[in-house]
């Protein structure tokens, strides 16, 4: 089994180690494949920001012929309450065509930073630059960690968390390997309650 990551960015390598890593799918082979999104550098709204991820992830599965599944990641903002928020987009394609896709938790957005990016064009820029500008975040690529104290890559580690879980469960990734079982000798020398005698 092996995957690839439709994506060169440092942030979403990350996101998908520790989200592997959590599912103890550590050691599963990840290819990476730098896949255009085919959408602009700053997606807006649902439709966009899905065919951003899955273009992603069916490139970057067309040309790793020797990966049995690719995940696309795409960030994009969606007008929620009155407000306008960041979502990762995550989209898993197997080889056999199925498509399993799950969004991350909103980051929430100032309205200021979204206007000034849609002004000057969001096929130009994400809010992450404008914010970057402004001088409101140090990284224009992970916003959240300014705005919220977690990174954007533990936002998108959450998503595909629970993807690999729903992938486990239908048999598209393996189960978790379970660590060794203890020597019957070291277990011997445990006391039964856990208790220091």
């Amino acid at each position: 089994m092996k995957i690839v990551l439709a994506s060169a960015s440092p942030v979403k390598r990350a996101a998908l180690t520790l989200a592997l890593q959590r599912a103890g799918l550590g050691d599963l082979p990840v290819l990476l494949f730098n896949a255009a999104s085919g959408v602009n550098v700053q997606p807006y709204g649902m439709r966009e920001t899905v065919a951003g991820a899955t273009n992603r992830a069916v490139a970057a599965l067309r040309a790793c012929r020797d990966a049995d599944m690719a995940i696309g990641i795409e960030s994009g903002l969606f007008a929620e309450h009155g407000e306008t928020v960041d979502r990762a987009i995550c989209m898993a394609v197997q080889r056999d065509e199925r498509y399993l896709c799950d969004q991350s938790e909103p980051l929430h957005l100032p309205a200021d930073a979204v206007v000034q990016a849609r002004g000057r064009g969001f096929d130009k820029l994400t809010v992450g630059q404008v914010l970057h500008e402004q001088g409101q975040i140090k990284l224009a690529d992970d916003p959240h960690y300014c705005l919220s104290g977690r990174s954007r890559a533990l936002f998108i580690a959450e998503t595909l968390g629970k993807m690999i879980v729903t992938l486990q469960l239908y048999g598209a990734l393996p189960a978790a390997t379970p660590p060794p079982a203890p020597s019957p000798a070291r277990a011997a020398q445990r006391p039964a309650s856990g208790l220091q005698l």
